[in-house]
């Protein structure tokens, strides 16, 4: 006589989470151009238009010559940093007072326009009650043109044909360069024109000594009877030194770009790329990628010792590794990536 006796069927579950690794990253942006550090004691002021809002342009040269920002320019973006746009119609523009010329200059900014007509970017100006003088950079037909008025003659060096034409819509990195009468202009950190303007070395050293006011964006300000040319355009990131920079030197300039906000580094510790996960008693051993989800499933069965091929018990497990990632930013140049790989077992056992 054989007594059979009968077990009730039962399930368990039990999960299991384990941070198996951790890895922190931190990320520094490459230090600012070398150029700029270089290059730095000869500024005579650098306005990088970086505010974004308010009426005043810093002097990040550490000149203290802050800019006042004129009937409400609108500020707009340069890819994800801010500059201005000056509405020619409302007179606007950037002016720094006292502002005093030297023998050798270098003068860039960063321009968008589509003007047609005449029009200043960049002017060293005097003003009085009966004649102005100015040493501007401005567009003529388009293309650039360097010129030094005196109050009385002016003389003009123009790219002409030979500097490429701006007022595109796109932007661009212009500028010039003078020694005494020697000015070069460039487009792009190209030199396209250079020469000797036709005005005498003492005339234009009577006229750096007599200018006083910088503009971006006009020609006279305040003077609209004297042709002020103001400008109907975009401007970003404006720099004058006190020294006629090489065209090496330039062109270095132009490659910089002196982005506002700085890129991070694109070198980064990964964490581990492999997990090994053994289950049943080291039957069965698998490696889970770390670089996303991956997932091992195991099924483990116990067969009756009475009775072929009889299951009294499944069970099966579950194991899912993920990673996560979590950026933080602690200032504008360092960034820190923690990685966190975490693998979670989830075990379910059936008995018949």
């Amino acid at each position: 006589t054989s007594t059979s006796t009968s077990i009730p069927s039962s399930t368990s579950t039990t999960t299991i989470v384990t941070t198996t690794s951790t890895s922190t990253t931190t990320s520094t942006a490459a230090a600012s151009s070398k150029i700029r550090d270089a290059l730095e004691s000869l500024y005579l002021g650098w306005w990088p238009l970086d505010e974004g809002v308010g009426a005043v342009g810093r002097d990040a040269s550490g000149r203290g010559r802050a800019a006042t920002l004129l009937n409400e320019p609108e500020w707009i973006t340069r890819g994800s940093s801010p500059s201005l746009f000056f509405n020619a119609s409302s007179q606007q523009c950037l002016v720094v007072l006292g502002f005093t010329a030297s023998a050798q200059e270098s003068r860039f900014l960063w321009v968008n326009t589509r003007a047609t007509s005449t029009t200043s970017l960049f002017s060293l100006s005097f003003t009085t009650a009966a004649t102005v003088g100015s040493i501007e950079l401005r567009l003529f037909q388009g293309r650039l043109q360097g010129y030094l008025y005196t109050g009385t003659i002016g003389s003009a060096l123009w790219g002409g044909t030979v500097s490429p034409v701006i007022n595109d819509g796109v932007w661009h990195h212009v500028g010039m360069t003078r020694n005494g009468t020697a000015m070069s202009l460039f487009v792009d950190g190209a030199m396209v024109a250079s020469g000797t303007l036709g005005l005498s070395s003492n005339v234009v050293t009577q006229l750096t000594m007599r200018c006083d006011t910088l503009t971006v964006g006009c020609r006279y300000q305040g003077l609209s009877a004297a042709s002020p040319l103001y400008l109907n355009g975009a401007v970003d990131d404006i720099e004058i030194f006190d020294v006629a920079l090489s065209p090496a030197q330039v062109y270095q300039r132009y490659g910089s770009n002196f982005p506002t906000t700085p890129a991070p580094s694109t070198t980064t510790a990964a964490p581990s790329t492999f997990i090994t996960v053994t289950t049943g008693e080291g039957a069965t051993t698998a490696r889970l990628s770390t670089a996303a989800a991956a997932t091992m499933a195991t099924t483990i069965n116990l067969y009756s010792t009475t009775g072929a091929n009889t299951v009294v018990e499944t069970t099966s497990s579950t194991t899912t590794v993920t990673t996560t990632a979590t950026t933080t930013t602690t200032t504008t140049a360092t960034t820190t990536i923690t990685t966190t790989m975490t693998m979670v077992t989830t075990t379910t056992t059936t008995t018949a």
